[in-house]
């Protein structure tokens, strides 16, 4: 019997804790294999963790993958690869303050990374801070066509789906792998996806709706296979009535939807604890305003003369007021 295929997820969580607690959870939901993370927060000494020289890029091997167990790490500076059975997992970060003579230096480097596995199926997941039509993006700057000239060299093929980015920040990234690389989907970021999920719930505020999270790493086949089994039914023998029609075409594209994805639950509306009081929001609010004068302030280009007594002195205020804030809390 065949083990069945592995799932990736690839993400940038940009240093941030939260996110890679949000990263580890989301792994552990949606039963992900091997995780590559850009930019973590932090790597702990663990052999299920494989970081680079540089600290800006990991392969996390999930307790989901069971006895799944990794052999011949290589490391570089911004790509880390490991081998897992009878696949080889790529994780890299290229950051977007690199010239375009490092760029290519480190492509190269990548190039000897992926080369050295010999003829073993490679996947490679990692941000690469490049823009190219070929992976989503809207137009190709110099770096995407750098990627492209790689990714044919060694002989990858691009499985990004739609234009659905690794980041949060406004940079392109892509997602490269082999072909016969035996996983079954790249998985989405965990950032993206969840903006996404929440501006689905606010754009439709009547009817069902269905959660989005994961549906790139679930049963690909599940969608298509609940469209071939609802045409079985039935439809309406009077053509011209539209309404039972429409009834009619509703419920199948709903049923469709519940085989593919998981209803939205309705989440509690928020309740204030017992200690809130207005002084508290007074103070709260008043800590947010000396803040936003003070970010404001510094992002102005034609600056003044008295700009930098300026700037302390907002500065000072915010930091008084959020004293003052946390010192009632």
């Amino acid at each position: 019997m065949a083990p069945p295929p592995l799932r990736f997820l690839q993400a940038n969580i940009n240093r941030c804790a939260r996110a890679q607690d949000l990263l580890l959870q989301s792994m552990a939901r949606w039963s992900i294999n091997i995780a590559v993370v850009s930019e973590p927060y932090f790597v702990p000494p663990r052999n299920d963790w494989m970081e680079d020289l540089s600290g800006s890029v990991a392969i996390i091997a999930s307790a989901a993958a069971g006895t799944l167990t990794h052999e011949r790490v290589k490391r570089g500076q911004g790509c880390v690869a490991a081998r897992f059975g009878g696949i080889v997992v790529v994780g890299c970060y290229f950051s977007p303050s690199r010239t375009l003579a490092e760029f290519h230096n480190s492509l190269r480097e990548l190039s000897d990374v992926v080369v050295e596995y010999g003829s073993l199926p490679v996947v490679v997941l990692g941000d690469f801070n490049a823009k190219s039509q070929a992976w989503g993006s809207r137009y190709t700057d110099v770096r995407g066509r750098m990627v492209e000239d790689w990714a044919l060299e060694v002989g990858l093929d691009v499985l990004n789906r739609g234009s659905v980015a690794t980041c949060v920040r406004m940079r392109a990234c892509c997602r490269l792998a082999s072909n016969g690389g035996g996983g079954d989907a790249v998985g989405p970021p965990v950032y993206p996806v969840r903006r996404l999920h929440r501006s689905l719930e606010r754009a439709s505020p009547t009817g069902p709706k269905w959660s989005t999270l994961g549906v790139e790493t679930a049963g690909q086949g599940a969608p298509p296979e609940a469209s071939i089994v609802q045409s079985w039914v039935q439809a309406p023998v009077r053509p011209d009535d539209v309404n039972n029609e429409a009834d009619w075409f509703r419920e199948a594209m709903s049923s469709v939807c519940d085989s593919a994805m998981p209803r939205v639950r309705r989440s509690q509306a928020r309740r204030k604890v017992y200690w809130w009081s207005r002084e508290l929001a007074s103070l709260q609010a008043a800590c947010y305003a000396a803040r936003r004068r003070y970010t404001r302030y510094r992002q102005i280009r034609i600056r003044p003369v008295d700009a930098v007594a300026r700037e302390a002195e907002l500065y000072q205020g915010y930091r008084d007021a959020k004293t003052l804030s946390r010192a009632r809390f």
